[in-house]
């Protein structure tokens, strides 16, 4: 005899996997036209690779459609380096990758912008520093390749502080970011984050939570390591090996 406690269970279980399912489909073909700009720019990450990935919007024209906001918002400075021709090459290779029977990935088509401080092989990682600028990585940083081999592409090279040595992207070098809900605000002009812990703006990649590590690998500044025990900046001093230790 079926138990009526488990049968109940059972059915909560299953109408609350239906509803979640139910929130997180996809956008229908009929509510998103490849014509609709505002529509596609409005989809989720989640709603593009899923129409993407079951071939209901080509990886190319969601491609375009992001570049074209990219170019109209250009005047915040956000990227270093876009290359609009590389990206659609790219798109095009996905979706003809769909067509012959490839399995899509978890972000098929997905284009992502990546921090300039990133190592890219096709792209210059510049770090935000003149000294960089015609910088060419042999190989991706782990991360990236994580990314591309999930079906991402690459949308472009963001800006950021000069070395990551700051948090307000007030490049002096390739212009300061702007804020894309006031466009008069940058870093310049804008108070300090209260939310950035003091100690930690001092040194590239400092976790501020104590007792924890942070490594960096394929980044500009590869191999710098900061151990963080807990310690403010002005009690740690960096080795030729750029490793941060206590200063007693």
């Amino acid at each position: 005899m079926l138990d009526p406690e488990r049968s109940s269970r059972r059915s909560f279980l299953l109408a609350a996997s239906a509803a979640v399912a139910t929130c997180a489909a996809p956008v229908s073909s009929s509510a998103v036209g490849d014509s609709d700009d505002d529509l596609l720019l409005d989809l989720t990450a989640t709603q593009a690779v899923a129409r993407m990935a079951r071939g209901l919007l080509s990886v190319e024209r969601y491609a375009r459609v992001l570049l074209a906001r990219c170019m109209a918002t250009r005047a915040l400075n956000a990227f270093i380096t876009i290359e609009p021709e590389r990206v659609l090459a790219e798109a095009r290779t996905r979706d003809r990758e769909l067509r012959a029977g490839r399995r899509p990935g978890p972000l098929f088509g997905l284009p992502i912008p990546v921090k300039d401080s990133v190592n890219t092989r096709d792209y210059p990682t510049t770090a935000g520093t003149p000294a960089l600028r015609h910088f060419r990585p042999q190989e991706d940083a782990p991360v990236l390749r994580t990314l591309r081999a999930a079906g991402a592409i690459v949308l472009g090279k963001t800006n950021l502080h000069e070395l990551s040595w700051g948090w307000t992207s007030n490049n002096l070098a390739f212009g300061a970011v702007h804020n894309p809900y006031d466009p008069s605000r940058n870093g310049r002009r804008n108070r300090r984050t209260r939310g950035t812990p003091r100690h930690s703006r001092r040194y590239r990649g400092l976790n501020p939570r104590p007792g924890s590590a942070l490594r960096h690998h394929g980044t500009a500044a590869d191999d710098w390591t900061i151990f963080d025990r807990g310690l403010r900046t002005d009690q740690l001093f960096v080795r030729p090996d750029r490793t941060a230790c206590p200063l007693h």
